[in-house]
């Protein structure tokens, strides 16, 4: 039986010698190329800002928590449609499960945004989120 990996280490180029580094260095989620990665990303998605975060448990209570500690007003994300007890009540969505919606339900997060946020408060977010990212 041929076996299939969940997932296969790849470190041909350059991904041998940032790991080496990263390990060197004392950071594995965060360091040096996140800032890079981010900007790159943002660039990649035609959008002003990206922010990475180490898992998706950074996501959690625990962040709201913190975030609000700091005057960061955030909450949990959605619940999935297919969740929803009005829907439930219909009898609609029974037995469905859609595993990106459910993912984002628990594990997304609501950052401050709108029309009437500017950038001073959007890099205070991203900085605290840094941050605590470092600490956690």
């Amino acid at each position: 039986m041929i076996q299939i990996p969940v997932n296969e280490a790849d470190l041909e180029g350059n991904e041998h010698s940032y790991l080496l580094d990263a390990v060197k260095f004392g950071w594995i989620g965060t360091g040096r190329y996140v800032a890079e990665f981010e900007r790159k990303f943002a660039d990649f998605i035609d959008t002003k800002y990206a922010l990475s975060t180490s898992s998706g448990t950074a996501a959690s209570d625990e962040l709201i928590r913190r975030l609000q500690g700091k005057g960061i007003a955030t909450r949990t994300f959605f619940i999935s449609i297919h969740r929803q007890p009005v829907f439930q009540k219909m009898g609609l969505f029974r037995n469905e499960r859609y595993a990106v919606a459910d993912r984002l339900s628990e594990e997304g997060l609501y950052f401050p945004s709108g029309l009437t946020i500017g950038k001073e408060q959007i890099e205070r977010v991203a900085d605290e989120v840094r941050e605590i990212q470092k600490t956690s």
